[in-house]
C-alpha cells in the first residue's frame, strides 16, 4: 500500500515537472527575444529533462521493486498452506508424545508407590531368600525381567521427554514461520 501511495507521488512529480517544462519552455524560449535569456532557459529546460529521466528511473526501480515483492507474497501465500499442514500434524505428534509420556509416569510412579509401600528390597536378598537352587534360578531370572524393565522403563521416559521438547521447539518455530508468511 506504501509503495502504491509512493508511485502515485512519483507519477505526479514527473507530470508536474514534463508540464513545467512545457510551460516555461513554451512561454519563455519562445517568447525571449534575448539571446541569453534563450540560453538560460534551455539550459533549465535540459536541468528539467535531467529530474524527468531520473524520476522515471526512480520510477521504474519502484516498479521493479513492486513486481518482486508481489512474486514473494505470492509464493509465500503458496507455502501457507503446507506450513499449516506441518504445523496440525506436529501438534497432533506432540499430543500422542504427551500422552504415551504421561503413561510412563504413572507406570513408573506405580512402581516407586510399591517401593515405598513394602520398603526397599535388595537384589542380593531376594537371591539369598531362595529355598534351593531352582527356586535361585527362577528369582535370579524374574530379577533380571524386573531390572531390564525399568531400566527400558527410564529410557523410554527419557527418551520421550527429548521427542517433547524437539517436538515444542519444533512447533515455536512453526508458528513464528507462519506468523511470518501471513
Amino acid at each position: 500500500m506504501k509503495l502504491v501511495w509512493r508511485l502515485k507521488i512519483v507519477l505526479r512529480r514527473c507530470l508536474l515537472v514534463v508540464l513545467a517544462g512545457l510551460l516555461f519552455a513554451g512561454g519563455v524560449v519562445y517568447s525571449a527575444p534575448n539571446q541569453e535569456e534563450r540560453l538560460k532557459a534551455l539550459h533549465r529546460q535540459s536541468v528539467l529533462q535531467e529530474q524527468d529521466k531520473e524520476l522515471v528511473e526512480e520510477l521504474l526501480t519502484l516498479h521493479v521493486k513492486t513486481a518482486a515483492a508481489q512474486k514473494q507474497q505470492k509464493q509465500l501465500q503458496e507455502e501457507l498452506p503446507a506450513v499449516r499442514r506441518s504445523l496440525a500434524e506436529s501438534q497432533v505428534d506432540l499430543a500422542a508424545a504427551r500422552a504415551r509420556y504421561g503413561e510412563k509416569i504413572e507406570r513408573l510412579g506405580r512402581w516407586l508407590n510399591l517401593l515405598y509401600r513394602y520398603g526397599p528390597v535388595t537384589y542380593l536378598e531376594v537371591l539369598l531368600e531362595a529355598a534351593d537352587f531352582s527356586d535361585f534360578i527362577v528369582r535370579a531370572e524374574m530379577l533380571s525381567v524386573v531390572i531390564s524393565s525399568e531400566i527400558n522403563l527410564l529410557e523410554e521416559i527419557m527418551s520421550l521427554a527429548g521427542q517433547i521438547r524437539g517436538l515444542v521447539d519444533f512447533l515455536a518455530e512453526k508458528e513464528g514461520d507462519l506468523v511470518f508468511k501471513e
